[in-house]
């Protein structure tokens, strides 16, 4: 369920972007948001982590459903196979129909 959003403008720190970009960034961050406890109304919250990485002009923010601070602060078995028949369905689920 993790959704990573990244603005139309590359930065290397979101707080660079223009005031319209950034509220465009932060409207669609609420909108995703709100589609994860839609589609995962068993999980108690939705975290949000923004980001800017040691790439040249990248940063992000990713959103995820979560229940407890190990979940929180827990990461993917990245050594470990996806299911790519299940993540499929899930994209399904979170996709916007607009």
């Amino acid at each position: 369920g993790q959704v990573v959003v990244i603005p139309k403008v590359q930065v290397n720190f979101v707080w660079d972007l223009e005031e319209s970009d950034y509220q465009a960034l932060m409207a669609t961050v609420q909108k995703v948001g709100r589609r994860l406890r839609e589609v995962f109304p068993d999980k108690r919250r939705v975290g949000v982590t923004i980001e800017g990485l040691d790439i040249k002009n990248h940063a992000h923010v990713v959103i995820f459903p979560y229940d407890n601070v190990a979940q929180y602060h827990g990461g993917a078995d990245m050594a470990a196979e996806p299911d790519h028949a299940a993540l499929a369905k899930l994209a399904e689920r979170l996709a916007f129909n607009e």
